[in-house]
């Protein structure tokens, strides 16, 4: 209460007393001089007799007079205000703003506030300051709001920068990503190189490798022997055949085959799975490309050897006998099977499989005559 001089008799109120004010504190003997409550603090509430019981003022907002029955107004963007303060714009330290704090406001009540540190946001009305989330950064004080992380980079929660944080090699940051892992390179394909930005900086892993996982930075390795893998295999023996399979017959695959390899002429491939040729193809037989017997039947891979030629080991195609030799059956294995063309006849072509005919009248005809 308060009460005028002529309302006092020995020290002690009479009817004549006044209920203390809100915004004001009366403590004993007061006359018209109220006590304000201190800026930083606020009261609505009437017959307050000491300081303590006036209110320290809302976090987020602040209370910049004396005598206040309510807040000023919210604490200001880029600001933040804990309980007690008393400017919409806290400097807790004329440099360098730090959160948490380590020292009360200077120069006001006993509330703290300070300028938005680096790494936060302060909206209007800000208690405390917000984290950035992960996929941004806010590298100066004073804001509002966080900055998106840029393409090419990664921002974890409460970051002040991005450039110490560069895409790791076997993924992609598009922009706002929020860790190094987001966005991995998913299998079959792989990425070497830092800062991409986009999925289509993974590339589809190499014909005769694999890549079995996201995130690679380059491919696992060879496609095995007996197999092989087109671009994007995700399996060193693919079971897609999109990506690849096991060698067939009449083929071979050394290891890191990115295609099958036809069995070469004069050799053979006998099973699936090979990474060499079987062997090499039988005397008195030939084999073409992709035969699979060592001994061809008649078809497109080989045969034995027809007539009027002879077909030694590993041989891809019959060899003719030569002009003034000829040889009537199949299977010959070499050039001294063909037979030599007899007196009184000639053989004047490659590859006979008989004598040509007889000598003309009037000449003769030498063994082998042509």
């Amino acid at each position: 209460f308060y009460c005028l001089p002529e309302n006092v008799t020995a020290g002690v109120p009479t009817s004549g007393y006044f209920d203390c004010p809100a915004g004001y504190y009366c403590p004993n003997g007061t006359g018209l001089d109220w006590m304000p409550c201190p800026k930083g603090t606020y009261s609505a509430k009437t017959n307050l007799y000491m300081v303590s019981q006036c209110t320290d003022c809302d976090g987020g907002k602040h209370c910049s007079v004396d005598g206040a029955t309510t807040v000023t107004g919210d604490c200001d963007a880029g600001y933040y205000c804990q309980s007690g303060v008393d400017r919409p714009n806290p400097d807790n330290s004329a440099t360098n703003s730090s959160y948490p704090p380590t020292c009360p406001l200077i120069g006001g009540h006993t509330g703290y506030g300070d300028i938005c540190p680096k790494g936060y946001m302060c909206p209007v009305g800000s208690e405390l300051p917000t984290e950035c989330p992960a996929g941004t950064y806010q590298d100066e004080e004073g804001q509002s709001t966080c900055k998106t992380c840029p393409e090419g980079f990664y921002c974890t929660t409460n970051s002040t920068d991005f450039s110490d944080k560069p895409c790791p090699v076997g993924h992609y940051c598009p922009n706002g990503t929020t860790h190094a892992n987001q966005y991995p390179c998913l299998k079959g394909t792989y990425n070497p190189a830092e800062q991409q930005t986009n999925i289509s900086s993974c590339l589809e892993c190499d014909g005769g490798k694999y890549c079995p996982s996201d995130g690679a930075e380059n491919p696992a390795g060879n496609c095995s022997a007996g197999w092989y893998c087109y671009g994007s295999s995700i399996m060193a023996m693919p079971s897609d055949p999109v990506q690849g399979g096991r060698c067939s017959v009449g083929q071979y695959c050394p290891e890191g085959s990115e295609a099958p390899i036809e069995c070469p002429g004069g050799e053979y491939c006998q099973t699936t799975g090979l990474s060499t040729p079987t062997g090499i193809c039988f005397q008195g037989y030939y084999c073409n490309i992709s035969a699979f017997v060592q001994t061809p039947p008649p078809g497109v891979t080989g045969d034995r050897c027809p007539t009027g030629h002879f077909c030694p080991i590993q041989s891809s195609t019959p060899t003719p006998c030569p002009i003034g030799y000829y040889y009537g059956s199949t299977g010959a294995t070499q050039e001294s099977d063909c037979v030599i063309c007899t007196k009184g006849k000639y053989c004047g072509s490659y590859g006979l499989t008989a004598e040509t005919g007889d000598c003309d009248p009037g000449y003769y005809c030498p063994e082998g005559h042509s």
